[in-house]
This record gives C-alpha cells, sequence and structure tokens, in this order.
C-alpha cells in the first residue's frame, strides 16, 4: 500500500509539471483544488478525501516553501492549524501572492492602477471558480475511483481535484477576461494598457480629440527631434505613442 501512494505521489509531481509548463492558469486551479480539497475533508468528507487532502498537503507545503521558504512557511501554518491546514492556506496565500506582484509592478511603473484592479479581478474570479470546480472533481473523483479500492478512490480525489479545479480556473479567467472586455471595450486588458500609456507619453488625457493628439504629437516631434539636438529615445517614443493612438481612433489621414 505504501509503494503506490508513492508510486501515485510520483506521478502527481510529474503531471503537475508538465501543468505548469503547458496549460495557462495551472498554478492558479491546482491551489484551488487543493484547497477544495481540504474544504471536502474538513466537511466530513469520505475516507478517500481525507487522503487526497493529505496528499495534496504535501503538495501545498512544497509550494508554500518554494514560494516564501520553510520558516514562514512554518510560522502561516503554525497560525492556522498545522499542516492538515496547508491545502486551505495555499489558494488564499497564492491571491496574496499574486496581489502583492502585481502592486510591485504597479510601483515600479510597469504595470497601471487600472491593470492591477483588472488583474485582481481576473486573480479572484479564477481561484474561486477553480475551487468550486476542484470541489465537484474530488467529490465524483473519488466516486469513480472506488472500482480501485480505498488507493483507487484517494487517486481519484487528487486526479478530480487537479483537473476541476484547472478547469475552473481557466473558465473562472475567461469570463472575466471576457466581462471586462465587454465592459471597458478597447480591447484585451493590455490592449487598454498599451493606449492609456501612448496617452500619458504625449501628455494627453485618454480620450482627447484627434486634433489635440496631432497637434501635440507634432509639437513633441519638433521637440525632440534628433536633427534639431532633441533626445532620439524619446523622439522614437512619441512616434510608437502617436501611431498606438492613431490606430486605435482610426485616424486614417491624421498623419
Amino acid at each position: 500500500m505504501p509503494r503506490i501512494t508513492d508510486l501515485a505521489c510520483n506521478h502527481s509531481g510529474a503531471a503537475k509539471k508538465k501543468l505548469q509548463e503547458k496549460v495557462p492558469r495551472a498554478n492558479t486551479g491546482m491551489a484551488a483544488g487543493a484547497g477544495a480539497v481540504g474544504v471536502a475533508a474538513a466537511r466530513g468528507g469520505s475516507n478517500a478525501l481525507v487522503a487526497a487532502n493529505g496528499v495534496m498537503g504535501g503538495h501545498a507545503m512544497k509550494a508554500m516553501v518554494d514560494t516564501v521558504g520553510a520558516r514562514n512557511a512554518g510560522m502561516v501554518l503554525a497560525k492556522t492549524g498545522g499542516a492538515s491546514s496547508a491545502t486551505i492556506v495555499l489558494p488564499i496565500g497564492l491571491l496574496g501572492y499574486q496581489f502583492a506582484c502585481d502592486v510591485k509592478k504597479y510601483w515600479k511603473g510597469d504595470i497601471d492602477g487600472a491593470q492591477l484592479a483588472e488583474s485582481t479581478t481576473q486573480n479572484v474570479a479564477a481561484m474561486g471558480a477553480g475551487c468550486v470546480g476542484g470541489y465537484g472533481g474530488a467529490v465524483v473523483g473519488a466516486e469513480v475511483g472506488l472500482v480501485g479500492g480505498p488507493v483507487g478512490a484517494m487517486v481519484g480525489g487528487v486526479v478530480g481535484a487537479v483537473v476541476g479545479g484547472v478547469a475552473g480556473a481557466i473558465i473562472g479567467d475567461t469570463v472575466a477576461s471576457s466581462a471586462l472586455n465587454s465592459l471597458l471595450g478597447g480591447g484585451t486588458c493590455e490592449q487598454r494598457a498599451t493606449l492609456r500609456k501612448a496617452y500619458r507619453q504625449l501628455g494627453l488625457e485618454q480620450g482627447a480629440s484627434n486634433s489635440n493628439v496631432r497637434s501635440q504629437y507634432l509639437r513633441l516631434s519638433r521637440e525632440n527631434h534628433p536633427d534639431k539636438g532633441g533626445n532620439k529615445k524619446e523622439f522614437v517614443k512619441i512616434n510608437a505613442a502617436y501611431e498606438i493612438i492613431r490606430a486605435s481612433q482610426n485616424m486614417k489621414n491624421a498623419r
């Protein structure tokens, strides 16, 4: 029995690596699946789900250690119920980590406030949908796995949680992204951010008239033209920004 369990764990580790390499939102989905198994086990789930929670708890602790270090991971788990709570802590911690990374990008100027809000919305939606999918997948997987006995039920719970969690995360991310694109318009989150940056480069508010964009572009181009002692890099940025705005506003004859 231990050898079979170890084999299942080893295979789950290999599958995890492949998912991370090839599937979008894999980390979010796996964390959500782990949290779902933890919730199912805590709510008086079957022995298979309790065992699955133990298996995924090991992976959850490793992920926490790899991300924040053994000492910090130990401190968090010590205050949240020990190793058995790792699967619940992981998705919450991952959301916090994603938010912290986005805030760092914001302070460095890599993204703006709107991008920060959109990214956070998508992260929360992906995690929430992943938890729902992971819970359903774990329960169904454990039931189906019963044909292989207790170990089969445990493996089924793990596989179901991961597959359901990743599928849910992808769906949640896609739905949130589509909703934001429909609500805000202007293409994708990245396209909207690029356009806002272009307006800032020209020193204009987004939505400025075509004539204002054109006049500001000409003024800045003259001031920064390399042949007149201007900054070449700034000149290139100004032209790039103008072309982005021009394309977005369909300024066909504004060259």
